[in-house]
């Protein structure tokens, strides 16, 4: 057994979920900046990604994630401050429980 550890995951009256595993394509995309190096960072197909990130915007009230379609400049996107203030205690005491 590789260990114990604790996860936590919202459960939403419409019936949508929040677990650990979106907030940390969110971190990701806050980190790297674009979807597609997130989901390569997290060994996800950019498809799968970019479908996390539909249900998540579609989720809450305003957009988590806003992207920008690639040019010259090239594309990005930006993961806003909408669920760390609310899931910030439950990341520390996830991390602290393992």
């Amino acid at each position: 057994m590789a260990g114990t550890h604790l996860s936590i995951r919202i459960d939403l009256a419409s019936g949508d979920r929040i677990g650990p595993g979106k907030i940390a394509l969110l971190e990701a995309i806050r980190s790297t900046g674009s979807i597609s190096a997130a989901a390569r960072s997290l060994r996800m197909s950019y498809r799968r990604a970019w479908l996390l990130v539909e249900e998540i915007n579609h989720t809450l009230r305003e957009p988590a994630v806003t992207a920008e379609t690639g040019g010259s400049g090239g594309g990005g996107a930006l993961a806003r401050h909408v669920l760390p203030p609310r899931l910030a205690p439950g990341r520390r005491n996830q991390s602290h429980a393992a």
